[in-house]
């Protein structure tokens, strides 16, 4: 009888491990990059957003309105009022750009938002066909 508990314990551990060894262990193909936003400023076709590189130079980059309606968009907004907004999410996927999220200031007094955008020919120009995010850190 103890011989047969011995054996069940044995194969048991031996399973376990076998298991374990043969798991998943890939890295994840997903890449997510998040940037501190100082200035948000709306426009009727999307968003201009300005952030500060790591030499703290400002850079900008657009996200057209179209990147955040329907299912399987290329952008969410949330909106908040806590200290760390705004800032956003920017996610890769197989080092192609996959999806950003705006974390937003809900007060639109608040300091992160600027003035809107004039439309014009020049501005309307800088939201139109916009595929992807190729931004300077």
């Amino acid at each position: 009888m103890k011989r047969k508990i011995i054996a069940f314990f044995a194969v048991t551990i031996l399973s376990v491990l076998t298991v374990s060894l043969f798991a998943d262990t890939r890295e994840s193909n997903l890449y997510v990059k998040s940037l501190h936003i100082v200035r948000v400023y709306p426009h009727k076709k999307g968003f201009q957003i300005v952030y500060r590189k790591n030499n703290m130079e400002l850079r900008e980059f657009y996200v057209p309105n179209d990147w955040f309606k329907g299912a399987g968009s290329k952008g969410d907004l949330i909106w908040g009022d806590g200290r760390e907004f705004p800032y956003c999410s920017i996610f890769w996927k197989d080092g192609e750009f996959e999806h950003i999220r705006l974390y937003l200031h809900k007060d639109l007094n608040h300091e992160s938002w600027g003035g809107i955008l004039e439309s014009n020919e020049q501005t309307d120009e800088m939201f139109e066909n916009i595929e992807t995010l190729d931004l300077d850190f």
